[in-house]
């Protein structure tokens, strides 16, 4: 599923999904998706938290993107572990991925696409993007190109003078 500003561009009821709506309330949705009341939104693999019960199952260690909807639906918190790197990190299994989300406050929470493809990037002071993982490449520190992304723009904080 891909959504973005009320168009979808595309729709596949297979897979568990991130949503949010115009007023900004992000919730995790069950296959199959009603997007209805969203305006943006990606899927993910599956959820990984159902009402903070662990739903991981898959026992293999990856690199993992995850995003979670606190219990209040106030936070929306955004995850990536590493993987795949000996003497860095070896990855998490998904119900290990569920248990970190839940400790950073997660109550729902879906596992997004993973592996080369786990990135997290925020704009740097000059404006120019910052990676603030450790991308398994090929080669190692190497984003891998995805065609579907989650992005959040806020405004900037406030200066403390």
């Amino acid at each position: 599923l891909s959504l973005s500003r009320g168009d979808l561009y595309l729709s596949s009821n297979k897979w568990d999904a991130l949503l949010i709506s115009t007023n900004r309330k992000a919730w995790i949705a069950r296959a199959p998706v009603d997007t209805t009341e969203a305006y943006n939104g990606l899927s993910g693999f599956y959820a990984l938290l159902i009402n903070g019960k662990n739903n991981g199952t898959m026992k293999t260690r990856h690199p993992r993107t995850a995003v979670g909807v606190s219990r209040n639906g106030r936070y929306l918190i955004l995850m990536t572990i590493d993987g795949r790197q000996a003497g860095h990190s070896e990855g998490t299994t998904t119900a290990e991925t569920a248990e970190w989300i839940r400790k950073l406050g997660a109550y729902n929470a879906l596992n997004l696409d993973g592996g080369g493809s786990t990135a997290l990037v925020i704009e740097g002071a000059d404006g120019s993007p910052v990676v603030l993982n450790r991308p398994c490449g090929p080669p190692v520190g190497t984003e891998r190109r995805v065609a579907n992304h989650l992005g959040v723009f806020a405004k900037p904080l406030p200066s403390r003078r």
